[in-house]
């Protein structure tokens, strides 16, 4: 289905100017209309065979229906082009029902008027406005099929008759291939909209996921971003409270991550950003949980560990391999690293409390050059935060 479904939409892609891009808006609507274009050329094409093999067509009758074909098949071809190169798709819409409408006015004509079996075909107009997603056009249409079945019912009271030009032989041949015609007429739209449903339902699928994951998901190093960290942190806690076991947090930042930026640009400083995240990933279990917070901050979740010297091991064993030279495009460069450790349920906080904690390790970390520096005192409130926070030798972010 999904291999039928991209060739589908490859030619009804052909149609379509390429400023069109696939989150467009527009693409769905182009696409459908195309869709509608090409299956009533599909059934245009199949009235004309039907009817030229079957059916016995005076001269002047034949004349009639090759000029009502090819006007028909001009007005697709010119909806097509107006599609492609202007994206009208009122005017499109329009030439597109009209070709519909000629041929089954002529049909009208041919078999009777209100007597013969073409009227009922004035229905499709409506249809195929409204399937065209266009509401409007839909309603038009529908005046028009209504006032064309009022005016073929009210000619007979003013003298104007149409007499049916189909032999009485062939009534009943040409009622069934009417009514083959709507048949296949309707199993191509049918057919058209399963596939247009499937390929939208899989692209608001596929839209849906890139939003979720752009959401919840770093753009630069693709490790889960603050909002995601701060809810499986909870987790963590959660699950680490009912097993009675410890979760440990790292928070680390890069030192002089700023200068980085402003010698080599942005660009180089995403780069490093990039090794950072890969070399973090390769070296932390698999249970692990990494995330990038913000510019150069990263946090590490361990769950399930032991005691907090597994979650200090842990933070030189990355120190250790984050202050490893980099190959970056300008070159080698090197730089270091702060980190700063919290364990829960060593401290009784949540997820957020925690956090904070693991965050003014690393700050304390940073100010004295310590590379590392676990927190596992318990709170001591406002003395605990100045000890923490009084400046010392100053490290340049």
């Amino acid at each position: 289905m999904d291999t039928l479904v991209s060739v589908f939409s490859s030619v009804l892609d052909f149609f379509i100017a390429s400023h069109v891009t696939q989150s467009d808006t527009r693409k769905t609507r182009s696409r459908s209309l195309v869709g509608l274009l090409l299956a009533n050329v599909f059934n245009l094409v199949f009235i004309a065979l039907g009817l030229g093999l079957f059916y016995p067509f005076t001269a002047a009758g034949w004349h009639v229906a090759v000029v009502a074909f090819y006007a028909a098949l001009f007005s697709l071809a010119l909806a097509l082009l107006l599609v492609r190169h202007t994206q009208r798709h009122d005017v499109a819409t329009h030439l597109l029902i009209l070709s519909i409408y000629v041929p089954i006015l002529l049909a009208i004509c041919f078999t009777g008027g209100m007597n013969g079996p073409g009227v009922f075909l004035l229905v499709w107009l409506p249809i195929v406005a409204i399937l065209s997603f266009n509401w409007r056009l839909g309603l038009a249409w529908l005046v028009v099929a209504v006032l064309t079945t009022a005016a073929f019912f009210v000619m007979p009271h003013f003298g104007l008759h149409i007499v049916s030009v189909v032999p009485p032989a062939n009534v009943e041949i040409l009622r069934f291939a009417m009514l083959t015609i709507s048949l296949v007429g309707v199993g191509a739209f049918i057919t058209f909209y399963t596939l247009i449903n499937h390929n939208l339902v899989k692209e608001i699928a596929d839209e849906r996921r890139k939003y979720k994951r752009l959401a919840n998901y770093d753009a630069l190093t693709s490790l889960p971003n603050r909002m995601n960290f701060y809810s499986k942190l909870e987790q963590a806690i959660e699950q680490a409270k009912q097993a009675d076991e410890k979760v440990g947090l790292l928070v680390m930042d890069l030192n002089k991550f700023k200068s980085i930026n402003d010698t080599y640009g942005h660009s180089v400083g995403d780069e490093l950003l990039h090794h950072m995240a890969s070399r973090l990933i390769d070296r932390v279990r698999g249970t692990d949980f990494v995330a990038r917070l913000s510019g150069d901050e990263f946090v590490v979740i361990m769950e399930n560990v032991t005691a907090p010297e597994d979650v200090a091991n842990k933070a030189k064993s990355l120190i250790n391999v984050i202050e490893q030279p980099y190959g970056l495009s300008i070159g080698m460069l090197k730089l270091s690293v702060s980190v700063g450790g919290a364990v829960y349920p060593d401290q009784e906080m949540g997820g957020g409390a925690l956090f904070s904690r693991a965050d003014l390790a690393m700050f304390y970390a940073k100010q004295r050059r310590l590379g590392f520096y676990m927190d596992v005192l318990p709170p001591q409130g406002e003395d605990y935060l100045k000890q923490l926070t009084a400046p010392s030798t100053p490290q340049s972010a």
